[in-house]
């Protein structure tokens, strides 16, 4: 398992998330590149860590928040994902099949606290896997999903929008999304695109999912 996709255990102990905050810490400290990495993709702008930014990475990697909320979740009892519906999880979103994916989040808070976690591949959420269907993000902005969250990819985070077209793309702004240079690019929204540039030319140049810049996102030339 990767530092970007974690699961909580079965029956996750506060005690030791705490355990793994202070090992993560100590290992920044002691110049562990593996650990360098986890902190600065979390915090990339700190040049000093804390005991409390090492928890917050360690709640980020599950999906969570903050630390508080890692600890609340900890608390209420919920635990870690079954393998079981892990496994329907992933069969609904194979089969794009939104009534099953609605009845899962539903019924399983685990499968609720990762909606914006890192958990496919490239670091990918669960609404920059489903942008392709109207459906599927339905469901999962109704249960919580970020629509501005971006991918976790080493190189670049995608937004949903870098993907997204048509009725979705209008459902995800109708829901907060944050059209960039890259986004209004995707689109062949020229109106937007000109909007930004012309309020900062710099951003001709700005980087988007997989370092690309809003040129590698046009689609009319």
């Amino acid at each position: 398992m990767s530092a970007s996709d974690r699961n909580l255990p079965p029956h996750p102990s506060l005690e030791q998330q705490k355990k793994l905050a202070k090992e993560l810490l100590r290992a920044w400290r002691d110049g562990d590149p593996a650990a360098h990495d986890r902190i600065s993709r979390r915090l990339p702008d700190k040049s000093r860590i804390t005991l409390a930014d090492a928890q917050f990475v360690i709640a980020r990697e599950y999906g969570f928040s903050s630390w508080a909320e890692l600890k609340t979740h900890i608390a209420a009892g919920d635990g870690g994902l079954h393998p079981r519906v892990e496994e329907e999880l992933r069969r609904a979103f194979e089969r794009r099949d939104a009534a099953a994916l609605h009845d899962l989040l539903s019924q399983h808070t685990a499968a609720r606290s990762l909606i914006n976690a890192p958990v496919f591949p490239f670091g990918g959420t669960a609404l920059g896997q489903s942008s392709d269907d109207l459906a599927m993000v339905d469901v999962l902005l109704e249960f919580g999903a970020d629509p501005n969250r971006r991918s976790d990819w080493w190189a670049g985070g995608f937004h949903p929008l870098h993907s997204a077209t048509g009725a979705v793309a209008e459902r995800l702004i109708a829901a907060g999304a944050v059209v960039d240079a890259c986004a209004a690019a995707n689109l062949d929204r020229i109106d937007l695109l000109r909007s930004i540039l012309d309020e900062d030319p710099k951003r001709v140049h700005e980087r988007g999912g997989d370092g690309q810049t809003p040129l590698h996102f046009a689609r009319s030339q």
